[in-house]
């Protein structure tokens, strides 16, 4: 799950840098797009109340979170998955695949 975040936050970070670097055309054309948004964004509360609490987003965010922990307390909940060997396999395919298929699917 952390891995997930840290990607998600890696690439926000480039695509706030990406917005700085965009040339005036590209700004109008943002600008035009949305500037119904921007007319109601006015400071930073009313960018995050407009970003989540407007589209609903927080609904989507809280069901994640809600589906995420469910999730885990039922994976955590299930004994280890024993290779041919007999030895508990490694779990991180497990972890890691669930995320990629995940972004796959969308």
């Amino acid at each position: 799950m952390k891995l997930y975040w840290t990607e998600t936050a890696i690439i926000a970070g480039f695509t706030l840098r990406r917005l700085a670097r965009l040339t005036r055309a590209d700004r109008v054309l943002w600008a035009v797009f949305s500037w119904d948004w921007l007319k109601k964004v006015h400071s930073v509360g009313s960018f995050f109340f407009e970003l989540y609490g407007a589209n609903y987003i927080c609904a989507a965010l809280l069901f994640m979170i809600i589906a995420s922990a469910i999730s885990f307390l039922v994976d955590s909940a299930k004994p280890p998955r024993l290779g041919p060997d007999g030895k508990p396999t490694d779990p991180v395919f497990s972890i890691i695949g669930g995320r990629y298929a995940r972004i796959v699917i969308i």
